[in-house]
């Protein structure tokens, strides 16, 4: 992120000064002008075609029950993978005909999830639910997460098990 490379760079220029301070160095060599942080990222991701997204659609109900839900929630809301991972049966509101989106799952500590809200207010949203969407939700409304882990349902998938079904999922059919 930019940020964190300014930050860096803040980093290291403090630490050459003191260098230079001390006699290390001549000059400080974080203050050069050859040293330029990006202003955008390199590569945009593109959306699928709708041929694509279509046959992914199609193939759905060919996959496990879970590993069909893990796909459609943010196929057809839009929901980021760590939302889909961190939300509860009771985030599903099917009589008013929505999700509420009130976490997010991240990874930071190699495979367990570690959840927090989402990263701004904007990301705590009201998702409607698309028709198409009905017959892969659970008809369940307790506290339980959604896509439990390997202790049970107070957690969400480890890495591992999101790494073991995706692995799944585009072994049976074409992710594009």
């Amino acid at each position: 992120a930019k940020k964190t490379l300014k930050d860096m760079l803040m980093y290291l220029k403090q630490i050459f000064a003191y260098a230079v301070e001390d006699g290390y160095l001549a000059r400080n060599p974080a203050d050069s002008r050859r040293i330029a942080i990006p202003s955008k990222k390199e590569s945009e991701r593109e959306a699928l075609s709708y041929a694509d997204y279509a046959d992914i659609l199609h193939h759905l109900p060919m996959l496990r029950e879970k590993d069909a839900l893990y796909l459609a929630l943010p196929m057809f809301t839009g929901m980021r993978r760590g939302e889909t991972l961190a939300l509860k049966y009771s985030d599903i509101d099917t009589d008013s005909g929505c999700i509420h989106i009130r976490r997010s799952a991240t990874y930071p500590a190699q495979n367990q999830p570690v959840i927090s809200t989402p990263k701004s207010k904007a990301g705590e949203r009201t998702i409607p639910i698309l028709e198409q969407l009905l017959p892969f939700l659970p008809d369940r409304h307790d506290d339980a997460y959604i896509f439990p882990g390997e202790n049970g349902e107070t957690e969400p998938w480890s890495h591992q098990q999101v790494v073991n079904t995706w692995n799944r999922i585009t072994r049976q059919i074409d992710m594009h």
